[in-house]
């Protein structure tokens, strides 16, 4: 297991922190439903050299990070 790290921030710092990996989590997300056969929609951001299967383990990594970090918020 990774080493515990403890950040003091501004309650706002950890919003905006939230909202882009929330962000992130939702380009993983559409990448995966792109890849299994979803619409193309060019306005939103693909990942590239990625599968559907690894891009849906990306979704679940961001999800595990947003569920600590709100913990804590």
């Amino acid at each position: 297991m990774d080493e515990i790290v403890t950040l003091k921030m501004p309650h706002s710092f950890v919003g905006q922190i939230l909202d882009v990996l929330r962000m992130e989590q939702d380009a993983w997300g559409y990448t995966q439903s792109y890849l299994l056969g979803g619409p193309l929609d060019i306005d939103r951001l693909i990942k590239a050299d990625s599968t559907a299967t690894e891009a849906g383990k990306m979704v679940d990594f961001y999800q595990g990070i947003i569920d600590v970090v709100e913990r804590q918020y």
